[in-house]
């Protein structure tokens, strides 16, 4: 994340730059006017946000994805040919190293091990399977177009690497859309050769290695339709949770229609709203950051302009590469394949955000916007119009220079120092040095206070083992302030207990039960301390 802000900064005010000095005219290009409607409609959710600070994040992190596709259009094919090799090698290297944690051979201790699922280097199975179905295509069809034998024999091996990591990663929503994006290629593979050659064998040699893939998927990940249906059904806790989470959104999108909760402020709102909604299963907590549907996401936070905004920005893509592909259907074989690869992968993420938030993760947001680019790049090439090459004066480029330092100073290196300071605060608090954790926890506080809801939290937690009843509730009331959470309430309530402030831990116990304990059994002990208290009264 950290370096996707500091390079995208700079492709940002490159971009600046070049507009500045009129080198070069930039158009809107396919995807300009719905993603200015899209940052308008973030910005204009902070009408009903708790925390403005969080909406203007979230614009920020939009700008430098636009910033990446209006550059990315550019790109020659020489420059095409480089990101891709870039994509094609990191990918290879976080898949082996999948399979290698699937192993048992992973020589880096991660905070969660998500039960032996591998999730490579980007820290959750769900974000790494986002990521190998956005580049599965494009692996696909290098393996198609290539003819050498050695060759070919590498990128089937590299397309089963990245089959087998979605397999393993057990991810439900990735197996969907990994099927769809089977049958999307299938289709606009058979519609190319049937213009191009019209031959049974090369409809059969398109086809083959799509049959062997989807049988890799189901071959290494599912043991029997019982346990397909038990991954599937609602009884399963992951997806009665998701379904939970599904209904707390809409009841937000109820309350606010037009503008959202705000960019980014879904975890401040989300307990207050899950109150509303009847649960039949047992929580992992009471606030969620995620909805775990990216549309409904967008709609809870950015309202019905949001939403329209936002799918717009994919349906134009989709429309525009569609119509790019069918004029490209007697082109050279590489080219359509790369462009319906492009295709296939974009499609196949915008499938999985119905059950995740792929378009929040970095290296799958990132990396899609560059693909976007690079397909339009196929077409707009041959439109773009040189100016003069003048260059730009020095005192110009200073001020671009200083602006890029001044935000990578500001908003990117305090949020990077903040969470190595977190994890030093984690791993003092493991080894229970905690004068030491809590030190690393209020230097993140500091650092980056609207993303530490939970170091408040664990630094709540330090001071209440040492009997600071005080400062554990400032460190308490921090993390309800960015993050609603009944079980910090009763944390609360506890401490004002041991303090003999009774009135406040009514006041804070009850409101823990209002929002609702994730634990049926801590809710039943926490309403039986309410009564106890108020008969002591």
């Amino acid at each position: 994340e950290t370096i996707f802000y500091i390079l995208g900064l700079a492709v940002a005010m490159l971009l600046i730059l070049k507009i500045l000095v009129k080198k070069q005219q930039i158009k809107s290009g396919w995807l300009g006017f719905p993603l200015i409607l899209y940052l308008a409609a973030i910005a204009s959710s902070s009408v009903n946000a708790v925390h403005r600070q969080l909406v203007f994040e979230f614009l920020f992190f939009w700008i430098v994805l636009a910033s990446v596709y209006f550059t990315a259009k550019e790109f020659s094919d020489n420059d095409s040919k480089k990101i891709l090799d870039i994509i094609f090698v990191s990918t290879f290297i976080v898949t082996v190293y999948g399979v290698l944690q699937y192993l048992g051979l992973d020589p880096v201790k991660w905070l969660y091990d998500f039960s032996g699922r591998p999730s490579s280097t980007f820290g959750n199975p769900n974000f790494f399977s986002g990521y190998l179905l956005l580049v599965f295509p494009l692996i696909f069809v290098k393996m198609i177009s290539t003819r050498q034998p050695s060759k070919h024999i590498f990128w089937m091996v590299f397309c089963f690497l990245v089959v087998f990591n979605i397999g393993i990663a057990k991810t439900r929503g990735a197996w969907l859309a990994f099927f769809l994006s089977v049958i999307c290629l299938t289709v606009w593979q058979m519609m190319y050769l049937k213009v191009r050659f019209i031959t049974a064998k090369r409809i059969f040699r398109g086809t083959f290695w799509l049959f062997l893939l989807i049988s890799a998927v189901f071959i290494v990940s599912i043991d029997n339709v019982k346990t397909l249906k038990s991954f599937f059904g609602e009884k399963n806790v992951s997806v009665s949770e998701r379904i939970f989470k599904w209904k707390t959104g809409m009841e937000m999108i109820k309350e606010h229609p037009f503008f959202g909760v705000g960019a980014g402020n879904l975890k401040v709102n989300f307990a207050n709203y899950q109150m509303k909604i009847k649960r039949n299963t047992q929580l992992k907590s009471t606030s969620e950051s995620n909805l775990h549907n990216e549309f409904l996401q967008r709609f809870s936070e950015t309202g019905i302009f949001g939403i329209i905004a936002f799918i717009s920005v994919f349906f134009v893509f989709f429309f525009k590469c569609a119509k790019l592909l069918h004029n490209k259907m007697k082109s050279e074989e590489s080219e359509f394949n790369l462009i319906m690869g492009i295709f296939t992968g974009a499609f196949s993420v915008f499938v999985y955000g119905l059950t995740n938030f792929p378009f929040s993760i970095v290296p799958v947001a990132s990396t899609m916007f560059v693909l976007f680019g690079i397909s339009e790049s196929l077409e707009e090439k041959k439109y773009l119009t040189k100016t003069s090459q003048k260059h730009p004066s020095l005192l110009l480029f200073l001020i671009i220079l200083t602006g890029w330092i001044f935000l990578v100073l500001e908003i990117v290196i305090p949020r990077f120092t903040s969470d190595i300071a977190r994890r030093k605060g984690d791993l003092y608090f493991s080894v229970n040095a905690m004068q030491l954790a809590a030190k690393e926890y209020e230097k993140a506080i500091k650092l980056d206070y609207y993303h530490s809801e939970r170091t408040a939290f664990d630094l709540g937690e330090v001071y209440r083992k040492f009997d600071e009843y005080d400062k554990a509730i400032a460190a308490y009331k921090i993390s309800v302030a960015l993050r609603n959470y009944g079980e910090v309430y009763n944390n609360m309530g506890n401490c004002y207990y041991f303090k003999g402030d009774f009135d406040n831990a009514l006041f804070y116990w009850k409101t823990a039960t209002g929002i609702g304990l994730p634990d049926e059994e801590t809710q039943k002990q926490v309403l039986k301390s309410i009564a106890v208290l108020e008969n002591k009264k």
